[in-house]
């Protein structure tokens, strides 16, 4: 790490600072954004602006999916009830399922202060869901290194019955705050 450490990251001085811990300041709850011009912009709230990013625009909106909860290296993802994510047996669809996990795991990663993609996946569907049941995904980070990070996806109804397991190997491509402008 580099930069200057602070109990109150709100009251640094960036003036003074060269570099910023980014990883430091996305687990405080502080975003330090670095504009074209080199200026700074401080995001009281990085969670706030992450769950922002997440739910306004593309394809998290277009299938109305919400960031529940997200905290460092973990993030549980809504996926609401919906006749458009069903399958023609009236169950939620399996890729439904499988993008609710992808933007779970994607999610925990950029907690981190880093965006990953997905590299690779693996899915487990244990049981049909349950058209009209809103679906969630809770992760659990197993392993978060210098250029890929795994998370664990469990997915449950409404209901609490787990209706997919799913485990995600994301790799990183950059930091937060260079690509979620």
């Amino acid at each position: 790490g580099y930069g200057q450490r602070t109990e109150n990251p709100l009251s640094l001085d960036m003036g003074s600072v060269k570099r910023i811990y980014k990883y430091d300041m996305i687990a405080r709850g502080i975003l330090v954004v670095i504009n074209q011009k080199g200026f700074f912009i401080i995001m009281a709230d990085a969670l706030a602006y992450l769950r922002q990013k997440q739910e306004n625009g593309g394809f998290n909106e277009l299938v109305n999916m919400h960031v529940r909860a997200v905290r460092e290296g973990y993030a549980e993802i809504e996926l609401p009830a919906s006749p458009n994510n069903l399958n023609g047996l009236g169950n939620a669809h399996g890729g439904a399922i499988y993008s609710l996990c992808d933007v779970a795991a994607g999610t925990a990663a950029a907690s981190r202060g880093r965006v990953g993609v997905t590299l690779s996946a693996s899915i487990q569907y244990l049981r049909p869901g349950k058209g009209g049941l809103a679906l969630f995904a809770k992760t659990r980070e197993i392993k978060h290194g210098r250029s890929t990070a795994v998370y664990h996806v469990i997915v449950t109804d409404e209901t609490g019955t787990e209706i997919a397991d799913a485990t995600f190997t994301m790799f990183y491509i950059g930091d937060c705050a260079e690509l979620l402008k």
